[in-house]
This record gives structure tokens, sequence and C-alpha cells, in this order.
């Protein structure tokens, strides 16, 4: 952009969307950084019960994801198969 190229122009060289270019343009003002921002995922609530649902399925391994999402319902913990299943695989 710097040689007189438009937004348009650059976000097409780069195939990203204009907004995209914006967005560094106003960083680079801002802080003069090119660096990535820092991404993160979500956190998952139920790391809040991470020591009960870790010390349930070390207790009984064998354990369906139904039957942990049954035996987290009966303590009023919210959570799906699905939620268990991505909980337990990122730990």
């Amino acid at each position: 952009m710097e040689a007189g190229a438009s937004r348009r122009e650059v976000a097409e060289l780069l195939d990203v969307s204009p907004s995209t270019i914006v967005n560094w343009l106003r960083r680079w003002r801002e802080d003069r950084s090119a660096t990535a921002l820092a991404s993160g995922g979500s956190v998952s609530p139920l790391e809040a019960h991470a020591d009960w649902l870790l010390g349930l399925v070390a207790k009984q391994p064998d354990l369906t994801l139904d039957e942990i999402t049954a035996a987290m319902s009966k303590r009023k913990i919210t959570g799906s198969r699905s939620a268990v299943s991505r909980f337990l695989r990122s730990d």
C-alpha cells in the first residue's frame, strides 16, 4: 500500500478480505507491529469440575460418555457428550 496499491488490491494479492487489510493497517499504525496477535480458544466450562471429572474417569476408566454425562447431571453439572469428549481429549 505504501507503493500506491489500494486495500482491495493488497487483499487480493494476499488472498484475504479487505477488512483484514484494514485491521492489519490499524494495528501497524497504532503499534508499529506486524507480529500476529495471540490467539486462543475458549476454556471449557467443564474446567471448573476438572478434579471431579478426572477423578471419576480414573476410578472407572471404562465409563461411556453417556454414563459420564449422567453422573454429571446428578451433580447438576451441565455438559454434552461432545463437550466431555473434547474436555477429556484436551487434558
